[in-house]
């Protein structure tokens, strides 16, 4: 028998990545593509057919939710995933004419 594997990216196209005479083997190498994938964070679909009738299929966006390590939640009072340095672009905004550089200064000097 003949035992073709295919490869699709997301919605793409489906390509033949390889020929094999063994469904074995067919599978072995779907699976060691498969996991590549994984780690690259790829979400493709590979199939075997069987001429024209698909024996097996393998979608590596379901393998990613089972084999990724889970992060560590962080512990304490730190900043949370939102959290950052996020300057306010009040500093480069415009200033209108006549007005002064240090208006807060000048405020300061009026008490």
């Amino acid at each position: 028998m003949l035992f073709k594997v295919t490869k699709q990216y997301g919605r793409g196209t489906e390509t033949i990545a390889e020929s094999f005479s063994a469904l074995a083997k067919a599978r072995e190498f779907m699976q060691h593509e498969a996991k590549k994938d994984v780690q690259m964070k790829i979400q493709t679909i590979y199939r075997i057919y069987e001429f024209d009738e698909v024996v097996d299929e393998l979608d590596t966006s379901k393998m990613e939710a089972e084999s990724a390590p889970k992060q560590p939640e962080q512990q304490g009072g730190g900043a949370g995933k939102g959290a950052g340095f996020r300057p306010t672009p009040l500093g480069t905004a415009p200033k209108p004419k006549g007005s002064t550089h240090y208006q807060k200064d000048d405020e300061e000097d009026k008490k």
